[in-house]
């Protein structure tokens, strides 16, 4: 391999302490371009990106060892605050534990600060008046003490692209690996996991449906304009390329399928009694985005509205085969599966 000549590593933007490859170890969405697979590639990436992304280029070591990588999200700045769904928010915040291990910091999560706070809508009330972290309402983590040094971790999202497809990423074992160390769900949703799975899953070969519908072709049209028609035609063509599929699990946020689903597919299972889309006109929920969480039809609601997320995504990654939409619903249903998957359809 060609090596870099000296001058140029010298040069006031590259660290003096900077390692090629170490940069790319703790930056692996970079492997995606052979052009900075090489020294003067990742030199290059850290001149034009890295360095103003602030991507780390080195490990820290232990003599610089801080305790806890802070990470909150901001998504409520006015006037216009960020529309982000329980997985984006998700997805993001493992994107910065990532950052927080790679400096060796235990990180903590705090999401007080985004639209899933109780009783608060973002398009009309200023800030929470009342904010809870709504991280520890679904997930276990250790709490900070007062002894704790604190390290704010920026917010990023490098780590994790939300454009790109979960199924066949290069990365997903690296991202596996830091959401199954890190991020630990509540043991009484794990057992409403465990249970539909043995009750309804259990010895049968499955296709999990996530038939996004609502507001997702209006503000994601690169993802497809799909109906219900696109997802009955495009399920009776999985069935017909796996004719071992004997269960049918759906998930929509969109009330009207499932009769439809049922009637033509009469081995379709669906989780009942959770929140779905009922008369909400196309426009409303176009025009508001986070219409899930202003909704507020029960006690508690957004804190059940997260937990059956979490739900539906982990029993779809439990499906032998699954026909989806790319969202962050399919996104976390791909990275919660194991081995048992075996295809994925993307509409």
């Amino acid at each position: 391999m060609k090596k870099i000549s000296k001058p140029f590593l010298n040069m006031p933007n590259i660290p003096k302490d900077f390692n090629w490859i170490t940069y790319i170890e703790l930056n692996p969405d970079i492997t995606s371009n052979a052009h900075f697979l090489s020294e003067d590639g990742a030199i290059r990436h850290w001149e034009k990106f890295g360095s103003k992304e602030g991507r780390q280029y080195k490990r820290v070591s232990s003599d610089n060892f801080k305790s806890i990588g802070y990470i909150k999200l901001s998504n409520l700045k006015k006037p216009n605050p960020i529309s982000h769904g329980f997985f984006s928010n998700y997805f993001t915040v493992l994107s910065m534990i990532i950052d927080s291990d790679n400096q060796y910091l235990r990180p903590y999560v705090n999401l007080d600060n985004t639209s899933f706070i109780e009783n608060y809508n973002p398009y009309t009330d200023n800030l929470p008046k009342n904010p809870v972290n709504t991280w520890n309402w679904w997930f276990e983590q250790e709490p900070i003490n007062d002894t704790d040094n604190i390290v704010n971790i920026k917010f990023s999202t490098t780590n994790i692209s939300h454009s790109e497809k979960m199924w066949g990423r290069k990365n997903l074992k690296y991202i596996k690996e830091f959401n199954d160390k890190y991020i630990k769900i509540k043991p009484h949703i794990l057992k409403k996991i465990n249970d539909y799975y043995a009750e309804n899953f259990k010895d049968k070969i499955v296709l999990g449906v996530m038939a996004r519908g609502s507001e997702m072709a209006h503000w994601h049209p690169e993802y497809g304009n799909q109906t219900i028609h696109t997802w009955i035609e495009s399920t009776k063509n999985v069935l017909i390329k796996y004719p071992e599929i004997n269960v049918i699990f759906l998930v929509t946020e969109d009330s009207n399928y499932i009769p439809i689903y049922l009637n033509e597919f009469p081995n379709t299972i669906y989780l009942e009694n959770i929140f779905r889309r009922t008369t909400e006109s196309d426009e409303y929920v176009r025009k508001y985005p986070m219409w899930p969480n202003i909704a507020n039809p029960r006690k508690n609601h957004n804190k059940l509205l997260g937990e059956e997320c979490l739900i539906q995504a982990k029993l779809l990654g439990m499906c032998d085969y699954l026909l989806v939409k790319h969202c962050g619903t399919s996104s976390a249903a791909i990275l919660f599966a194991t081995d048992n998957l075996k295809d994925v359809i993307y509409t």
